[in-house]
């Protein structure tokens, strides 16, 4: 049974109690208090007749008495026999109804005593009196029956009106207790609405913790749970596209250097070398196998552990150009792309492994473009305190709004050319994240059929 059905007979029932228990007592109280006072005049009227009748017997003969009973009885609304020794001296009432109001003729009751006995005849409830009088040192029993229904009369009005507005007080305290089971309810409800939002995605939502009473503080409590969950969530799910990200980019980082690796292995499987090209050959192979060991382990920093702190050191970027166009070399023969640079010598502090990865990745971008043939112009220069490096291809460009959402992980411009060609979406966001962490920025300029230009600039010239 739901919670505010059991409230809310609860309530019905501690108002349907109440009003028994309260009206049942102020109906026993009323009723007392009535037949007491009728008893109390009854018993002031017999007294009455027992000081007017031994007053008489006092004078007189117990034949004058009995002669003026009928007179006493005129002025009180009461049936009297008097009695001596079990013989019937007088009796108002005669015949066989005498044993219904009066019964068995009773013995002498002390002389202070005063008998009192209430009972039912034909539906109607009498008081029975019994007293003794002394007359000339004789012993009588004076009995009198008094009418009381009227208080039980007043009480049987009573319990009639008592029980319509027992039943329109039951009626009120239903309306009530639903009114209050409510109200009392509603916070609850309100929580578990929240909680269902919650359960269907919706992390945001929270419950109305206003007030201060206890639903208030429960309310609190569970925000305060939806916020300790909401983050958690958040972070687990930050950790999985991290982890999906550098998956998706260990991945495609291998994709260049195993292209190398693959092409100067057959070069060396398939042709007579000379022991110099063979040894350069296997130079490049061992050099590219180190840096993709090298590389794992900085992609895992750099994308799942988020770190920013890697040492940079000064670079020759002339020779690390060079050594990378060599690395993409077998890349670009086999899908006939002229590659044109120019470099200028010098070093500036950078990060030797993700700086390659950087151009590797600007490099595959423009190779990317250009589905079959083409040229690549790879432009580096040395600032005071910094360097820029522009790779420019003559592919098949990008619209202008396809640049704002270009360095966003797996996102694809063309989407089915990007698949046939091996790509996820994540070559940019990689060099994206590696030029934050040299301090520098990429930039794009784009026309569409008449290739694309990308730039990162370390240095003053990002600022």
């Amino acid at each position: 049974m739901r919670f505010s059905t059991r409230l809310f007979f609860s309530l019905l029932s501690l108002v349907a109690f109440t009003c028994a228990l309260g009206g049942n007592l102020l109906l026993y109280s009323s009723f007392s208090a009535a037949r007491a006072r009728r008893t109390e005049d009854a018993v002031r009227s017999f007294r009455m007749l027992q000081y007017a009748a031994s007053a008489v017997a006092a004078s007189d003969s117990v034949a004058q008495l009995v002669e003026l009973l009928p007179t006493l009885l005129e002025e009180n609304d009461a049936a009297l026999r008097l009695t001596q020794d079990g013989e019937t001296l007088y009796d108002s009432v005669g015949g066989e109804a005498s044993a219904d109001y009066f019964g068995a003729i009773p013995d002498a009751p002390d002389a202070t005593e005063l008998r009192r006995m209430i009972f039912t005849h034909q539906g109607v409830h009498y008081l029975r009196l019994t007293g003794l009088l002394k007359v000339t040192g004789r012993e009588l029993v004076l009995e009198g029956v008094f009418n009381v229904e009227e208080a039980y009369a007043a009480l049987h009005l009573q319990q009639r009106l008592y029980r319509a507005a027992y039943c329109v007080s039951l009626c009120l305290g239903a309306i009530l207790a639903w009114m209050l089971t409510r109200l009392l309810t509603k916070p609850l409800t309100a929580l578990g609405a929240t909680t269902r939002s919650i359960a269907a995605g919706d992390y945001a939502c929270r419950a109305d913790d206003s007030g201060a009473d206890e639903f208030a503080s429960l309310a609190r409590d569970f925000n305060h749970m939806a916020d300790e969950l909401e983050a958690k969530i958040e972070a687990l799910t930050d950790a999985m596209r991290r982890q999906e990200e550098f998956t998706g980019a260990f991945a495609h980082e291998m994709k260049t250097p195993m292209t190398s690796i693959i092409g100067y292995a057959d070069i060396l499987r398939s042709r007579a070398l000379s022991e110099t090209e063979q040894r350069r050959c296997a130079n490049y192979i061992f050099t590219e196998g180190r840096r993709l060991e090298r590389l794992s382990v900085k992609l895992l920093d750099l994308l799942v552990l988020q770190r920013r702190d890697f040492p940079l050191a000064p670079v020759a970027l002339d020779a690390l150009i060079e050594e990378t166009v060599r690395v993409f070399a077998p890349v670009m023969k086999q899908h006939h792309i002229v590659l044109k640079g120019t470099v200028e010598s010098g070093e500036r502090p950078a990060e030797p492994d993700l700086l390659k990865t950087l151009i590797l990745n600007l490099l595959d971008n423009a190779r990317k473009a250009m589905p079959e043939g083409g040229e690549i112009r790879l432009r580096q220069t040395l600032t005071p305190d910094g360097f820029a490096i522009a790779v420019t291809d003559t592919g098949c460009g990008m619209a202008p709004e396809e640049l704002q959402r270009i360095t966003e992980a797996f996102y694809r411009v063309d989407k089915s050319r990007s698949r046939a060609q091996g790509g996820v979406g994540l070559g940019l966001a990689i060099a994206k994240e590696i030029a934050e962490l040299h301090g520098g920025v990429l930039s794009f300029e784009s026309q569409p059929g008449r290739g694309t230009r990308v730039t990162l600039t370390v240095g003053e010239a990002s600022e």
